[in-house]
């Protein structure tokens, strides 16, 4: 029964029942308890007031006890809400019977105590699940700073050498010196790039703007694991490309959806043996792309892919330099923001496969 046709019924209800019994009870407080207890005109008179008054003081006690006690509680319930409290263990034993039941009096509000019980049982889960990702935050925060620090080291480390007075380098040391400070400013570069894009990605949401243009999508595929092979961090890997089509045009940012290969693809190495096959895989259809970046590496259990996407979640660590990234939540944020979806299969020991489905 909904709750407005309730308050009617109970009302009218109520009324009837008060003018009925208040009926009965002022007819037979004047004819049999007036006679009998007041002899004197004056006296029978306070006696009929008494006899109207009364029944308009218990049936005030009565609306109390069943309408506007329950109120009360009700604001305990959201004041209790407001406070922070959503197990309400005390308002249990007010509201409920032992057998789990809610008490008669407060059956008018049943909604009413159901909605804020289903409101504290989302705020205690929302306030669950802030306290995890702030925890995740944290750690994420923490192994970005752990990210950009053994670059650093490397550059502070090496420069000091170049710096020292104390010793000569030949041309060939000076240059290696020079290489390792360039390739781990360009490391720290990356970095600072995949932090300012994850929180442009946060705080724009789907208001990111995208720079669209029209490339070709296996020229562009084919350039970046030319560049992948002849790096020297991507050493022992090897890597292969497959196509159904020698040239695919799609209207795309190509910046963002390069940052999005490369930590896909920096997951694979920073994550997998040396000898794991790196493969990326063009499919097209009259609408939509779907382009697949696979490895024939560890893969990933089950609960490691209910984590994979969500905001600040970054994988274990391991040995080795080659960084994955800041989290596969940018990647998902960037394929969605180009109006596509992003889903990964992968099991334990078979490998993992990472799919955008683009729309052409």
């Amino acid at each position: 029964m909904k709750l407005r046709l309730r308050f009617i019924l109970f009302f009218i209800g109520n009324l009837i029942a008060f003018i009925f019994f208040t009926g009965i009870f002022v007819a037979v407080f004047l004819e049999y308890v007036t006679p009998f207890l007041f002899k004197s005109e004056q006296a029978a008179y306070f006696s009929d007031v008494t006899g109207i008054i009364l029944p308009f003081i218990f049936g005030g006690i009565l609306f109390g006890l069943y309408f506007v006690n329950p109120l009360v509680t009700m604001l305990s319930l959201i004041k209790e809400l407001s406070e922070g409290d959503y197990s309400f263990a005390n308002m249990n034993q007010i509201l409920y019977k032992k057998n789990g039941k809610l008490k008669w009096r407060y059956a008018l509000y049943r909604e009413l105590i159901t909605d804020i019980y289903e409101l504290a049982r989302q705020q205690g889960a929302a306030e669950k699940e802030r306290e995890k990702l702030e925890e995740a935050k944290t750690n994420w925060i923490s192994g970005v700073s752990h990210d950009l620090k053994t670059p650093l080291s490397y550059i502070t480390g090496y420069s000091a050498l170049l710096l020292d007075d104390q010793k000569e380098w030949s041309l060939s040391e000076q240059q290696q010196f020079l290489t390792t400070i360039h390739t781990k400013s360009e490391l720290i570069n990356e970095l600072i790039g995949d932090l300012n894009l994850t929180f442009k990605l946060e705080a724009l949401s789907e208001n990111y703007p995208i720079n669209k243009k029209s490339f070709d999508l296996v020229d562009f595929a084919r350039a970046f694991l030319v560049d992948l092979a002849n790096d020297h961090q991507t050493e022992g890997y090897e890597f292969g490309f497959q196509t159904d089509s020698e040239k695919l045009l799609i209207e795309a940012d190509q910046k963002l959806l390069f940052r999005a290969v490369q930590n896909i693809v920096g997951n694979a190495l920073a994550h997998n043996p040396k000898g794991t096959v790196i493969e990326i895989d063009i499919k097209s259809n009259q609408s939509n792309v779907d382009f697949t970046i696979k490895d024939n590496g560890v893969g990933m259990s089950g609960a490691t892919l209910e984590q994979l996407f969500k905001r600040y979640q970054r994988p274990e660590e391991t040995e080795n330099n080659v960084s994955g990234g800041l989290g596969l939540s940018v990647v998902k944020n960037i394929i969605e923001a180009h109006g596509g979806t992003i889903s990964v299969e992968s099991e334990v020991g078979e490998g993992s496969s990472f799919t955008f489905h683009l729309p052409l």
